[in-house]
């Protein structure tokens, strides 16, 4: 999904719908002829199923066709009458982007599912971990590469707008900026399950630093990792993207170091980690951000689109403009500042109150956040293994902050892998006995 501009081309989303759905159908036989049981009953998705049942109820009748009632967008009476011929009409502007938009959200609910049930085995929750991070460097070596090489195409692609920062691999520097965090953080949890026993159960000091180091030795591509990703991040001069990071990483160490008991030298290994990955990143942040600013003039484009969101939620707090209708919608509220277009609102919460209307977004977003919390619960109440839900719980800190002014989930990439991430905690927050 990452290569093609984050599968932000419909043919892209596309097939990967197509594949999660066939991976879906063949868990589905395993289910039903193979013997297989579900790893994770249905009945611990309980309130997040609901939370984000009652938004898709929602968008499903933002489609439905109401004929002249006043619940329809008033686009349908406009264009009825430039027509003269009456249209039935509906909540959202544009059905065929909701509906396309339905798609990715199933999508991303199949991932989670996948993810939440073939993840509960340990060791492939440790290989899906592995391959998070494997992944999360490729594509960082690969943008990197590009970016110095200031190459015109990924490969065959052509490169959608400047060169002025690592962002070409996605469609915004921003979504990029969010999958190379979530790897980070993937690689920052490998990290931490290869040390944190030897954190906790070495009894000295010097048997904990030789378990370390011999640990280091045999796993020294896992730091590696840590440093390519960490130098992708800040050059995607996402200001607000290394802030979020940051504060994931706090997140994540934060869990650990409360959720274990630490002697006085894994605390210093801890906090160590903590302050060096927070200064690597600001240093590295803060060059390629004073070479940004020193080749770009300012940027005023998402406070003016973030003001023209406001006034269209404001229209329409209640119904919103349609799912996935934001491109289309926000055609009527753009000034010719913006050139009558915006791809995004670059900010996730508003634009998803600006689809959905605020009642169904503020659903949508605590399903997700009940995942978050019972991640975050389930790295007090088991022993082992913690390192998981406290991964997804860092997770939903970067994302979510995140959300808060840029749109990096818009990039079907990054939230593919948000989901696999959320189901690979939430698959592991649960004590063995109790499976």
């Amino acid at each position: 999904m990452p290569l093609p501009s984050g599968s932000a081309p419909l043919w892209a989303n596309s097939l990967a719908a197509i594949l999660v759905g066939l991976s879906l159908f063949g868990y589905s036989l395993c289910l039903i002829f193979a013997g297989w049981r579900l790893a994770i009953p249905l009945s611990r998705l309980r309130i997040p199923v609901v939370l984000a049942g009652i938004a898709v109820a929602w968008i499903f009748a933002q489609l439905m066709p109401i004929g002249g009632s006043s619940l329809a967008h008033p686009i349908w009476v406009l264009t009825g009458d430039v027509l003269k011929d009456p249209l039935s009409g509906r909540i959202s502007v544009d059905p065929y982007a909701t509906a396309t938009a339905v798609m990715r959200l199933f999508m991303y609910f199949g991932i989670f599912f996948l993810a939440l049930q073939l993840c509960r085995n340990s060791d492939r929750a440790f290989q899906a971990l592995n391959a998070i991070v494997v992944i999360g460097v490729i594509y960082a070596i690969y943008g990197v590469v590009l970016y110095a090489l200031k190459s015109e195409a990924l490969f065959w692609i052509s490169r959608s707008a400047g060169r002025d920062d690592l962002s070409r691999v996605f469609i915004n520097r921003h979504a990029f900026g969010d999958f190379v965090g979530l790897g980070l953080l993937a690689a920052v949890a490998l990290l931490a399950k290869h040390v944190h026993r030897p954190a906790v159960s070495s009894g000295s000091r010097k048997a904990m630093v030789a378990n370390i180091l011999r640990i280091a030795k045999a796993k020294a591509w896992t730091p590696m990792a840590i440093v390519i990703l960490t130098i992708a991040c800040a050059l995607t001069s996402s200001t607000g993207g290394m802030i979020t990071i940051v504060l994931a990483v706090v997140a994540f160490l934060l869990c650990l170091m409360t959720a274990s008991r630490l002697n006085r030298a894994g605390w210093r290994v801890m906090v160590g980690l903590l302050v060096t990955e927070t200064i690597f990143i600001i240093l590295l942040s803060g060059q390629a951000m004073h070479w940004r600013i020193s080749t770009a003039g300012s940027d005023d484009v998402p406070a003016a689109i973030h003001e023209l969101v406001r006034q269209g939620i404001t229209d329409s707090p209640l119904l919103g403009h349609g799912y996935g209708a934001f491109e289309s919608a926000f055609q009527s509220y753009a000034d010719t500042t913006l050139n009558g277009h915006a791809a995004n609102a670059h900010g996730d919460f508003l634009q998803l109150a600006f689809e959905l209307g605020i009642p169904a977004a503020i659903f949508l977003v605590l399903a997700i956040a009940a995942v978050a919390l019972r991640c975050l619960w389930g790295v007090y109440s088991r022993r082992r293994d913690i390192a998981y839900p406290a991964l997804a719980t860092a997770a939903a800190v970067l994302v979510g902050a995140h959300a808060l002014t840029d749109s990096g989930l818009q990039a079907p990439a990054t939230a593919a892998l948000f989901a696999f991430i959320l189901g690979l905690g939430y698959s592991q927050c649960w004590k063995t006995q109790n499976s």
